[in-house]
């Protein structure tokens, strides 16, 4: 159960960095959530290359969050 909690809620963070990032990239919120989504989405970012100047790695993410959440329901 707390994985599960633990899960979504890193699931809500990427999608809040997500929007943030495309919507209001010059907000404050951004740079704290930046350094606590930055650790996890560093070693896709490392694997998965830009496409067209747009990062990816966000989704990827939260697909395997998505995924995560799949298995242990």
């Amino acid at each position: 159960m707390l994985l599960r909690v633990v899960l979504q809620a890193l699931m809500f963070l990427m999608l809040a960095y997500a929007v943030l990032s495309w919507v209001q990239p010059q907000s404050p919120v951004l740079g704290t959530l930046d350094r606590l989504c930055a650790p996890l989405l560093r070693p896709i970012r490392r694997w998965l290359p830009l496409v067209g100047g747009v990062d990816l790695s966000v989704l990827v993410l939260i697909s395997l969050l998505q995924v995560g959440l799949i298995l242990l329901g």
